[in-house]
């Protein structure tokens, strides 16, 4: 994502370029969310934890979960 792209942090009320611990940035509703799955508009979203974003493919070496929708080093 580039890096020029801020989102909506409800925690704090400002915009923000990186979201709080716990929260993920989504860019579909340029807003940082607790969970992607719910807030994706195509329901194919995981937490990326390397890079506190919402991706629709998780990096290389880790796999998205269908349960916890997180990007994860080991499936469950």
């Amino acid at each position: 994502p580039p890096s020029e792209s801020t989102f909506a942090d409800n925690t704090t009320h400002r915009c923000v370029r990186i979201c709080p611990a716990g929260y993920w940035a989504e860019n579909t509703t340029q807003a940082c969310v607790p969970n992607c799955w719910s807030y994706s508009a195509s329901n194919i979203s995981y937490a990326d934890n390397l890079t506190n974003f919402c991706v629709a493919q998780c990096p290389f070496d880790y796999f998205g979960t269908n349960t916890s929708h997180k990007c994860v080093k080991t499936c469950p």
